[in-house]
């Protein structure tokens, strides 16, 4: 159990079962990394092709689109629709660039704050359905990672959906899926709540698979109504105990007691901060040093939102004996009051035999050996130096500036378009309600926007902005004091703002900058129409990039019976992609007047073809 060789890639998780597609989704994340909403649909398209979704851009110095920025183009239009995403307000990150995908998955994203004042949305689950023809299966995804670019050790559990009334009830997951709408704050695509409904009702009647050796288990969502505001499942005082997580506060590991001394993991300041006293009852342990290193990255370095962790230690499971059974919680909660005490949170509590299920299994008494790597091997001991608890000043002020972001996202952020003379836009920013006081000086940018271009959010009025510049997302930026440190704080989070009057050809405008040449628009069309993934098509996606290999590549147009035979083989079939490829010719403005870059001749025998198409499904 929690072995470190048993790796599972998060984007697995997603791909559909053979022969299925992704009907719906809905996903939860306290801390939410923009770029992040395109690993879903990529991973739903089941491209086996590892994409670099973390590279600052997705264009090169020419704005030419990369290979893996066309799969992803594809992906995104084709399951944003049925995806949605629901974050703590206020816990978005800046993407760095904007990348103008975001424009095709804007609805995706659902910004939430709890019913219990004070405390987080902190959940960490998906709920997605599969279809093939008539029949619908399920799967959920319970973890402890956000969906951001962390590279931290954490947690997954993948149920999927078994026969009725065998395994884990999943009738919780209906219930909280039902609910993410109830908590939304600002503007809410009109379909999301319906969708959202909708999964619910199907999830109603699933029942999901037990993982081996478990031969029991509930799900167990926290926060979201009466009675499950206090909900901690250790009992007073187990035979064995071990608690990992990240966080930790003085109330909750006093409570944590066993015949034997339990094992505390956690992370060397969250021990410094509640202190030695407080932890003195129990074995004290962190991860070693290599494992530290092991996940530590460049894109992991910087916390960006208070709580936050970007590498080392997340994972959150607590696991007691009691008698001859095992007991595992797993998910988002971390050993903390607030965590069952009012948080919006998300776990599975698995149940089985003791040996192979409980604490002997993730900790054997034998210790490491050569034959067995477990958890243990990337653990080493810990001393807590003072017994005092601790004090976090820089924590302190980071929430001080991420609850006025969260005031500003309450206060009801619109921002107005108005077309200027030369084609451009001006953008404004206003509230539906006043204000809120500032704990520091606060800027305001729109994330298309270079970071010179901040206002102040009572004045902020961007010009110039191009039409596909025109985006909801904002980056708010807090300066706030740190008693002691020479320089301020600053604090950036990006708020989603209803956007008002943006012209109805936008996004046809954003993909237009991705597919503005023939050859670009065959090679799509052809990704399309053969209808594989992307792994296989990589090197056609290439756009031509001026080297000596591009202008060796026979260059692809709309005569080529590369073009031509999947069409007419598309359209004898049946199958979905034609409906693709009118969607994407509808996207991208094409008409009889107005062909743009398709050719007068292929665009005459696509309305043919389509007719007939569509004569014949009548």
């Amino acid at each position: 159990m929690l072995e470190p060789t048993t790796r599972a890639l998060f984007v697995d998780a997603f791909r559909p079962p053979t022969g299925h597609e992704v009907d719906l989704a809905v996903g939860t994340t306290y801390t939410l990394g923009l770029r992040m909403l395109f690993l879903p649909p990529l991973a739903m398209a089941a491209h086996d092709r590892e994409m670099h979704l973390v590279d600052d851009q997705v264009e090169d110095d020419q704005g030419h689109a990369h290979s893996d920025t066309l799969a992803l183009l594809e992906s995104v239009r084709r399951y944003a629709d049925r995806t949605t995403v629901y974050c703590h307000a206020g816990a978005i990150g800046s993407p760095g660039a904007y990348p103008r995908l975001l424009t095709f998955a804007e609805d995706c994203v659902v910004q939430v704050r709890t019913p219990v004042p004070g405390h987080i949305f902190h959940p960490k689950v998906w709920a997605l359905r599969f279809r093939r023809e008539d029949e619908v299966t399920h799967r959920l995804v319970v973890g402890s990672r956000n969906l951001s670019e962390d590279s931290s050790w954490d947690t997954l559990l993948v149920l999927d959906e078994g026969p009725r009334g065998e395994g884990i009830e999943g009738s919780p997951a209906a219930n909280f899926v039902r609910t993410l709408p109830r908590f939304a704050l600002g503007h809410v695509a009109p379909d999301r709540p319906a969708q959202a409904a909708d999964l619910a009702d199907s999830l109603a009647d699933a029942w999901f698979e037990l993982p081996k050796p478990f031969t029991g288990g509930e799900l167990r969502p926290l926060g979201i109504g009466p009675g499950r505001e206090s909900a901690w499942p250790m009992p007073q005082r187990p035979d064995r105990a071990v608690v990992i997580s990240p966080f930790l506060d003085i109330p909750t590991t006093t409570r944590i007691t066993a015949r034997k001394p339990p094992v505390l993991v956690s992370r060397e300041e969250t021990f410094a901060l509640v202190g030695a006293d407080a932890v003195r009852h129990t074995q004290v342990k962190v991860l070693s040093p290599h494992a530290e290193a092991e996940l530590a990255t460049a894109s992991g370095t910087v916390r960006t939102h208070p709580g936050e962790v970007r590498t080392g230690l997340h994972a959150k499971v607590l696991v007691w004996d009691d008698g001859p059974t095992g007991h595992v919680l797993t998910g988002s909660a971390n050993a903390t009051h607030a965590a069952f005490h009012g948080n919006v949170e998300f776990g599975v509590l698995l149940t089985g035999p003791r040996r192979v299920c409980g604490v002997e299994a993730l900790l054997p008494d034998s210790g490491p050996s050569r034959d067995r790597i477990t958890f243990g091997h990337i653990l080493q001991e810990h001393t807590v130096s003072n017994p005092e608890p601790g004090e976090d000043l820089t924590l302190e002020a980071e929430r001080q500036a991420t609850l006025h972001h969260e005031a500003l996202l309450e206060a009801g952020p619109r921002l107005t378009c108005e077309e200027d003379d030369d084609g451009r836009y001006a953008v404004s920013l206003t509230f539906e309600r006043s204000m809120p006081g500032s704990p520091g000086r606060t800027m305001v940018r729109l994330i298309s926007r270079p970071r010179t271009d901040r206002h102040p959010p009572d004045e902020a009025v961007w010009r110039g902005v191009q039409l596909t510049q025109l985006t909801p997302y904002l980056e708010a930026v807090t300066l706030v004091t740190v008693p002691g440190e020479d320089e301020d704080l600053e604090i950036a989070s990006v708020l989603k703002a209803e956007l008002l009057d943006a012209p109805e050809g936008r996004a046809s405008a954003v993909l237009r900058t991705y597919l503005g040449s023939e050859e670009a628009i065959v090679r799509y069309l052809r990704y399309l129409l053969d209808d594989v993934d992307a792994g296989s098509l990589w090197e056609d996606l290439h756009l031509p990039d001026g080297d000596d290999e591009a202008r060796a590549r026979p260059r692809m147009a709309f005569e080529d019976l590369s073009i031509l035979e999947p069409l007419m083989r598309a359209a004898s079939d049946g199958s979905e992609a034609l409906d693709r490829v009118a969607a994407l010719l509808r996207d991208l403005g094409v008409s009889e007047d107005a062909p743009g870059v398709v050719p007068p001749q292929f665009l005459a025998m696509w309305q043919a073809i389509w007719q007939a198409a569509r004569e014949e499904q009548r």
